[in-house]
């Protein structure tokens, strides 16, 4: 008999979703009992106390710490969106990096303020990935890449993520994701603002409509390096136990494909601000997403601000059941 084909790389990381740790129910448990028996008013800190039991079961222990928060901000140019006009492209967004980098962009103000490390991911911005219009984003090959790079964030130490992204031409990207993932082109108007944008989106949903994808091979067809990458990011931390506070639409993008790739999956992500548009509050339901730490959604700053303000409160959070007396002694 001959050998069967040997696995690729993203066979090879399309079988980690097989081996993610489950979440440590009682651990939850536990840190709800010890909120019971503080000496303090029952749900003190408001809808903010809900993270309490999460931030324990993905963690894995009754006494999660948060010392080491990470902003992981990704970037990168998605072809399908490089022919748009005007538009967010990739000598803004180059722009935009360069003050982040020089630390005079709000994002890295507010990371510097909440002592959370910022790292800065580009995944050859000046060079865009294929057009998802005419052909694949990605081979499987670099999808793999990206994701394995995107992996690499997840560092030995870091206790809390905010995922978020800086990439240009990602619209239209978006939309077709949303069309596939979602299994309808009905919410498109409500979904992308610009008519290019809508029609190029279209385009590459049609292009995939009719092949047999799972998920991961979606990545590679509609998806974009920064896409990938996040995905990388987000099975690694569920492996090594870090919660993830989503930022923005291509996060929950990530987050839904690998939530139809094994449903569940996506446990120990979380949404740092209620969602800002139509697209982000129907991803966010479809991941049984219905809070946020931050109760707002008009924080408009992008690029993992609006994580970067959550990441204080789930400090004190943790720093209220952590050292707060109990009736107990």
């Amino acid at each position: 008999m001959a050998d069967s084909a040997p696995k690729s790389d993203l066979d090879e990381i399309r079988g980690l979703m097989t081996a993610l740790p489950p979440q440590a129910e009682a651990a939850a448990a536990a840190w709800r009992a010890r909120a019971a028996s503080l000496i303090r008013p029952r749900m003190g800190l408001g809808a903010l106390e809900t993270f309490g039991p999460w931030l324990a079961a993905t963690r894995g222990t009754d006494s999660p710490k948060l010392d080491r928060p990470r902003l992981a901000l990704f970037a990168a140019s998605h072809g399908v969106g490089e022919s748009l006009p005007g538009g967010l492209g990739a000598v803004p967004v180059a722009e935009e990096i360069a003050r982040i980098n020089a630390g005079v962009h709000p994002t890295s103000i507010l990371c510097a303020k909440a002592d959370a490390e910022l790292r800065l991911y580009e995944l050859a911005l000046e060079a865009p990935c294929s057009d998802a219009g005419t052909g694949p984003a990605m081979s499987e090959d670099e999808a793999a890449r990206a994701m394995a790079y995107g992996m690499m964030a997840v560092e030995e130490g870091v206790d809390l993520i905010v995922l978020a992204d800086c990439s240009a031409g990602a619209e239209p990207s978006w939309g077709a994701q949303a069309i596939t993932f979602l299994g309808r082109k009905a919410g498109l108007d409500s979904w992308l603002d610009g008519a290019s944008e809508r029609a190029l989106a279209l385009r590459a949903a049609e292009r995939v409509e009719d092949l047999p994808l799972d998920p991961f091979a979606l990545l590679a067809e509609l998806g974009g390096y920064d896409s990938a990458a996040m995905a990388g990011l987000l099975i690694a931390a569920r492996m090594g136990r870090v919660p993830v506070l989503l930022d923005g639409t291509g996060p929950l993008l990530a987050a839904l494909a690998l939530d139809r790739a094994r449903a569940g999956s996506m446990a120990h992500c979380a949404l740092a601000q209620k969602p800002r548009t139509a697209l982000e509050r129907e991803i966010a339901a479809e991941l049984g997403l219905d809070r946020a730490v931050l109760p707002v959604s008009d924080i408009a700053l992008g690029r993992g601000a609006a994580g970067a303000l959550a990441v204080p409160l789930l400090q004190a959070l943790v720093r209220v059941q952590a050292d707060t007396a109990s009736f107990g002694g």
